[in-house]
């Protein structure tokens, strides 16, 4: 804020940088992580700005709150914790990020959960003279105790109805292990089966045709090998139909949404059509207008540019998103999107420019109706 809030210290801070600083806002996802990041990405340049004469010369360098931040800039530890602390929070904004997605992945979730917590596992681990267990206990204890308030019966058994969960190329990694030896999941996809098939004999035919599935019994061969090449739902279509009771049920579990992002877009819509500059439209309009405009971004979705051009899943993931790809390897991800993100030029720096919010940058990353 002190080096946005004077124009000599932006002007200074312009000529060394095409990026602009961000300021943390209030009520937009992620903000504070977004604005470390652009910290780290213009490191040098705050670097080299508090080191300008123009700086030193200025009268408000000499205040004790330019100091402080001249002191920070400066501190290699305080950049080394930044960073530490951007790759601890990664594998949380790219699993978040994942569900997000414009594909189904209710089943991916509980895995999804457990890889993320393996990668942090291994960054706290990797930091030297750090009280690795501890730390990393108890932010276990947050993000366990987080998931355990939003996991239903439905996510256990749609991690259940999964295919490549039970598939070698799965199995055959260190530590893995088929859905039903999970006692949590086990427990899970029991009490759905109990709830959704009351009467007894229909339940007994479901827990054999899923008993049959779980070991690969009746499956051909390319049923098999199909397990970790095809997406859940698509396989249940295709070599379901041996199973007349669960295919039916697998396919309704697997096609429930993950996210409640696209009420939030919804809405979203809707602020950037009624404004406050545009404030005298009727209700009915509004939502004629918020009608229209959702649906012609969900028939963008179909177009070749969405799912292999270089706008591909444009307002999800910046980073060229591989649909088929597993969640381990999505998850894998990095959430710079560098590409997309405003640049101002050098050699133009103004110093009565206005600042840029980091709303700019969150509109194009997680929000597609307000640009």
């Amino acid at each position: 804020m002190f080096i946005t809030n004077h124009h000599m210290s932006q002007g200074i801070f312009r000529t060394y940088s095409n990026l602009e600083l961000l300021k943390v806002a209030e009520t937009r996802f992620a903000s504070n992580t977004i604005v470390l990041r652009r910290l780290v990405k213009v490191r040098v340049a705050l670097c080299n700005m508090v080191i300008n004469t123009n700086w030193t010369v200025w009268k408000q360098s000499s205040t004790e709150r330019a100091e402080k931040i001249r002191d920070r800039i400066l501190n290699e530890k305080w950049w080394d914790l930044v960073t530490y602390l951007l790759s601890i929070i990664e594998p949380i904004m790219s699993m978040i990020r994942y569900t997000d997605m414009d594909r189904l992945c209710i089943g991916e979730i509980y895995d999804g959960i457990d890889s993320m917590l393996e990668k942090i596992k291994v960054t706290i681990n990797e930091k030297e003279n750090d009280p690795q267990e501890k730390f990393f206990k108890e932010l276990e204890v947050i993000i366990v105790e987080r998931w355990n308030k939003m996991t239903t019966p439905l996510h256990l058994l749609a991690y259940a109805l999964t295919p490549k969960y039970y598939s070698n190329q799965f199995l055959d990694k260190p530590g893995r292990i088929p859905p039903w030896r999970d006692l949590e999941v086990s427990d899970g996809y029991k009490a759905a089966f109990l709830r959704l098939y009351p009467d007894d004999d229909l339940r007994d035919v479901v827990t054999n045709e899923f008993i049959e599935f779980a070991n690969g019994i009746g499956l051909s061969v390319d049923a098999l090998r199909h397990r970790s090449k095809k997406d859940a739902h698509s396989w249940w279509y295709f070599h379901g139909t041996c199973f007349q009771h669960l295919q039916p049920l697998a396919i309704k579990v697997l096609s429930q949404v993950a996210s409640s992002s696209a009420s939030e877009r919804n809405w979203s819509t809707y602020s950037f059509i009624h404004s406050v500059k545009c404030n005298r439209l009727l209700s009915k309009r509004a939502e004629n207008l918020v009608y229209v405009h959702s649906n012609l971004r969900l028939l963008s979705h179909k177009q070749h540019d969405y799912t292999q051009g270089e706008t591909k899943m444009w307002y999800i993931e910046p980073e060229h998103t591989d649909l088929d790809a597993p969640a381990s390897q999505l998850l894998a991800l990095t959430f710079d999107d560098s590409e997309i993100e405003p640049t101002y030029s050098a050699s133009a720096s103004g110093i009565g420019s206005s600042n840029v919010n980091v709303n700019e940058e969150e509109d194009e990353l997680d929000d597609p109706f307000d640009d």
